[in-house]
């Protein structure tokens, strides 16, 4: 029987990695092969993802595909906080998830900070297990600080409640995030996640979204090699091109 991690408590390398394994066996697919090439080949367990990209490049659409995806393949619960209102059950349920499958999504909408961290917190201490939590639109929530420094303090603040999820669970992190702009010396239009540095540092996966021309987005980890992804988003969900 494999038992879940449990905070403070000292593993054998053997346990571990037995442990690992039985939760990385359960890769889930984002609805394109090309995407999940971006994403090490599907989000895994004990991951934390950033999204981040412009207005309308596909980020809240996405974070509802992953839902979907996720409700199809594990049976443990989803936590999807919401800071812009934009969970839509309309097209949760147009992404062929049945009724019953929805009483594992657990939908919050928040917007401001401390209302968000005090949430997270209590999720420490739910019985109910969780396989995934998403987070959009996290840019949201540090609006009313204009202080960098009392940025990252929250921030590193929020991750450490975050990491704890993860660990306890074995859960998978997907958030999101807006971005600004960012001068550089040869091209003026970069753009970086709202956070910069500090949030880019706290994930395992960072990846830019953009849009092409009409329903066609580009996925690009700008910190890998790894050449950018194309994929379609259509009423019937997230495809390849």
């Amino acid at each position: 029987m494999i038992k879940p991690i449990i905070r403070g408590y000292l593993y054998s390398f053997k346990y571990y990695k037995k442990l690992y394994q039985h939760y990385c066996n359960k890769y889930i697919s984002t609805g394109s092969s090309e995407l999940d090439r971006i994403f090490d080949y599907g989000l895994e367990p004990y991951s934390k993802y950033l999204i981040y990209g412009e207005a309308g490049t596909g980020k809240t659409f996405l974070s509802h595909q992953i839902t979907a995806n996720f409700l199809k393949h594990i049976e443990d619960n989803v936590i999807y906080i919401d800071t812009e209102g934009n969970f839509s059950i309309d097209l949760i349920k147009a992404l062929n998830i049945a009724d019953k499958k929805l009483n594992k999504v657990i939908i919050r909408r928040i917007y401001d900070y401390d209302t968000v961290y005090d949430f997270l917190f209590k999720i420490l201490y739910v019985s109910r297990k969780l396989s995934l939590l998403i987070i959009d639109n996290i840019s949201n929530i540090f609006l009313m600080f204009s202080d960098p420094a009392e940025i990252q303090y929250r921030l590193i603040d929020l991750f450490y409640i975050i990491n704890l999820i993860k660990e306890k669970w074995g859960a998978t992190i997907f958030v999101t995030a807006k971005v600004y702009a960012m001068p550089h010396p040869i091209s003026q239009s970069l753009i970086k996640p709202k956070g910069g540095v500090s949030i880019i540092t706290m994930f395992n996966k960072v990846v830019n979204l953009s849009r092409i021309r009409n329903n066609i987005y580009r996925a690009l980890d700008l910190y890998s090699e790894i050449p950018a992804a194309l994929f379609k988003i259509t009423d019937k969900g997230v495809t390849d091109v």
